[in-house]
């Protein structure tokens, strides 16, 4: 892995005790101020609008399929000393595709991300969390990084 140090390792993979405590105080506040967690993905990740009911939020719309993606930078990234930890979410609660038309969405997305349809300017690994901390979407942690020609 040092010739690709953007990949995460044994070291790198756990994230820092700060983003840990983070992500907990940030389910916490799902938690009390959302209906759900599927209420809250709606919301930040595929952009539904939310309504208020008893002082919680709740998706307006649930209109999302295994053909809505959503590619985005992950919120509690790991300690990579390069690169960028994103994240490939789908509109499902299991795997849509097969691995390469995942791989092809991951190069598409990060295509129109650099502006770039020439695929060598950038590398990228991706894989599914076998503990996914929110399951109740199909999503694959995506790390990659853009070369300079």
């Amino acid at each position: 892995s040092e010739s690709f140090p953007w990949i995460p390792n044994r070291a790198t993979i756990r994230p820092t005790p700060e983003l840990i405590q983070r992500k907990e105080q940030t389910f916490l506040e799902i938690d009390e101020e959302w209906r759900s967690m599927e209420d809250f993905i709606m919301s930040t990740v595929f952009k539904k609008s939310v309504d208020v009911d008893n002082g919680r939020f709740f998706a307006v719309d649930y209109s999302v399929d295994s053909s809505t993606k959503v590619f985005r930078e992950n919120d509690f990234p790991y300690q990579t000393p390069e690169g960028t930890h994103s994240v490939m979410w789908y509109g499902c609660k299991e795997q849509p595709y097969e691995s390469a038309r995942i791989t092809e969405d991951v190069s598409a997305a990060l295509a129109s991300e650099l502006g770039s349809v020439d695929s060598s300017s950038y590398d990228f690994i991706w894989y599914i969390n076998p503990k996914m901390s929110v399951p109740q979407f199909f999503h694959v942690q995506v790390f990659w990084i853009a070369h300079v020609h």
